[in-house]
C-alpha cells in the first residue's frame, strides 16, 4: 500500500498540487481503496465461506454444528475478516504519519 500512496502522491505533484493536497488526497484514496476491499472482503466470506459451512452443517450427523449455525457463530465470525483486511492494510496507508509506527 505504501507504494501505492506514493505513486498517487507523486502523480498529484506532477500535475501541480501542492505537497500538502497530494499527500493528503493520496492519503485518503489509498484509505478508501482499505475499506473497499474490507467490505469486499467481508461480502465475500459471507456469501461464499457461509454457505459452505451451512451446506457442510446440513450434511454432518453431529448436533454441536448445527446449534452453531443457530447461534449465528459463523455469521459473527465472519466480521473478524474486514478487521483483520483494515489491521493488516492501514499502516501502508497511514504512512509518515507519526502515530503510525
Amino acid at each position: 500500500m505504501s507504494n501505492l500512496y506514493y505513486f498517487i502522491a507523486l502523480q498529484l505533484q506532477e500535475i501541480g498540487q501542492s505537497d500538502w493536497i497530494s499527500t493528503t488526497t493520496a492519503r485518503a484514496l489509498v484509505l478508501l481503496l482499505v475499506l473497499l476491499l474490507a467490505l469486499a472482503a467481508h461480502l465475500a466470506t459471507r456469501r461464499v465461506l457461509l454457505t459452505t459451512v451451512r451446506r457442510l452443517v446440513k450434511r454432518s450427523r453431529t448436533q454441536w454444528d448445527d446449534k452453531m449455525v443457530e447461534r449465528r457463530v459463523f455469521f459473527r465470525l465472519s466480521h473478524l475478516v474486514p478487521a483483520l483486511v483494515i489491521h493488516l492494510l492501514a499502516p501502508g496507508a497511514l504512512i509518515e504519519l507519526p502515530a503510525a509506527q
